[in-house]
């Protein structure tokens, strides 16, 4: 089998960590769009500055939606920075 590399987004922040859940990671849906990435297509995260990598299944979020729920909530978003490029 050929695999290609059809999109790719670099230099992003990861703003949430669930330990509890593998296997996938979610990404706003407008930024999917215009990177041409579909729902629930798998993909590598990688971290060159380490040299590791995950394969990963994608899940579309509401970015709008999930800020708006932590602002009801009167708490800020968790925001870890870390270079994935």
């Amino acid at each position: 089998m050929l695999c290609m590399l059809k999109s790719k987004i670099r230099d992003l922040i990861i703003t949430d960590v669930n330990l509890d859940y593998e296997g996938s990671i979610a990404i706003d849906e407008t930024l999917l769009k215009r990177a041409n990435i579909f729902r629930y297509e798998q993909v590598d995260v990688v971290n060159f500055i380490t040299e590791t990598g995950l394969r990963l299944m994608l899940l579309p979020v509401n970015l709008e939606q999930v800020l708006f729920s932590s602002m009801e909530q009167q708490q800020e978003p968790e925001c870890l920075e870390i270079p994935l490029w």
